[in-house]
């Protein structure tokens, strides 16, 4: 018996041994080297790209670098299959970061370093909304670019009654289309949304808006269009999101830009309409 444990114990060992020389003897890959590697700055983050050679035999890249913000050292991977790292949460008030490119095989056999420095875009403000309020309207501060003359005057989306309406030009030649109506907010804020009633009839009401914001009155920017969820039915009601425009701009003047109706008929006509402030806190990530 004691022979047979010796003879066993000896098969084992011999078998260990001849594993062990065969992973000694794996093949070890070296990999190949990217080229052309640079950076550049996104905002609030910072990119790194190169070129895949052609005869590439890496498997991974290794990107390492000091994170600023978490105050460690981080690693972030590409596989062979991309020549592009996006690097986020970084700031442009740390100037410039470090970092080293390193390839691995399949064999995870490291290749040579190469190291690069890049910077960050600045990160954008962080916009939260807080809450809104109804902005009272007079009909001093509200206007049109398409008034039809036998019915329905402007002054009629301000008087809180679903029975009156206003209406665009549809008896004239010439009808400006799209048509819009304009809001001196009489203050400037930062954001503000906008609720309306379909007038109670068949036709004329938008199906597509867009909305511009001004300063002063004579600059118009484009920062919603609304093209799904607008009612299509008599005396419908409509409430918009919060309309926060992306920059630090101060919003006095919108206009509510109707280009389409549910009906096609190059006219529009609406209620009741009133705005409301939003209220809204702004933090900049680069000033904290």
């Amino acid at each position: 018996m004691k022979l047979k444990k010796t003879y066993l114990f000896g098969i084992i060992a011999a078998a260990s041994f001849m594993f062990s020389c065969e992973k000694d003897d794996e093949v070890k890959i070296t990999p190949s080297s990217i080229s052309n590697l640079s950076t550049f700055e996104l905002p609030g983050q910072i990119g790194l790209t190169w070129e895949v050679p052609a005869d590439s035999n890496y498997h991974y890249l290794k990107v390492s670098y000091f994170d600023h913000l978490l105050q460690k050292d981080v690693v972030r991977l590409a596989s062979v299959y991309s020549d592009t790292l996006i690097v986020p949460d970084t700031r442009a008030k740390f100037g410039e970061y470090s970092f080293s490119v390193q390839p691995y095989s399949i064999t995870n056999t490291p290749g040579t370093i190469q190291s690069i420095k890049g910077t960050s875009g600045a990160a954008p403000m962080v916009k939260t909304i807080t809450g809104k309020a109804v902005l009272t309207t007079t009909i001093d501060q509200i206007s049109t670019n398409s008034q039809e003359p036998s019915e329905g005057p402007i002054k009629n989306l301000l008087d809180k009654t679903p029975s009156t309406y206003f209406h665009t030009i549809w008896s004239l030649g010439n009808k400006p289309w799209p048509a819009w109506i304009q809001v001196d907010l009489g203050k400037e804020v930062d954001g503000f949304s906008f609720d309306y009633t379909n007038r109670q009839n068949s036709n004329g009401k938008p199906s597509v808006i867009e909305v511009y914001a001004s300063t002063d009155g004579e600059t118009w920017k484009l920062i919603e269009t609304i093209s799904s969820g607008l009612p299509s039915t008599s005396g419908s009601t409509y409430a918009s999101a919060s309309i926060v425009p992306a920059d630090d701009m101060k919003i006095r003047y919108v206009r509510i830009t109707v280009t389409k109706t549910h009906d096609n008929g190059g006219f529009f006509n609406m209620a009741d309409l009133s705005l409301n402030e939003v209220f809204v806190t702004i933090v900049d990530p680069e000033a904290e």
